[in-house]
């Protein structure tokens, strides 16, 4: 029951915040961890581990698994971040437009 929201306090005066928390947090339920589907099998990605240590490009590894390059391009970054390859694959063709430094002054 709140009584904080009703002006009266177990404390005797206004509850600070930190006092107040666990009285306002103690009804809400935690959430349910959702599983999120997994898009790659543990072989699909045993190959894409294989292939991005020989050095394939990211167009390679997603025609040989039939996955799209921003796929790949997520699949590499997860693996990064666990450590399983060291770095996210290369790109045969970079699409970005040609940079210029702004504060390059020659």
């Amino acid at each position: 029951m709140l009584l904080v929201a009703v002006g009266q306090s177990k404390y005797g005066h206004k509850p600070s915040l930190t006092q107040a928390l666990p009285e306002l947090t103690g009804s809400v339920k935690p959430a349910e961890k959702v599983e999120v589907a997994r898009s790659y099998t543990d072989a699909e990605e045993a190959k894409f581990i294989a292939m991005a240590e020989k050095g394939a490009f990211i167009e390679d590894i997603a025609a040989a698994l039939n996955k799209t390059v921003s796929s790949v391009r997520g699949k590499a970054l997860s693996l990064t971040r666990k450590g399983q390859i060291a770095k996210i694959p290369a790109q045969k063709q970079s699409y970005a437009k040609e940079s210029v430094d702004p504060v390059d002054y020659s």
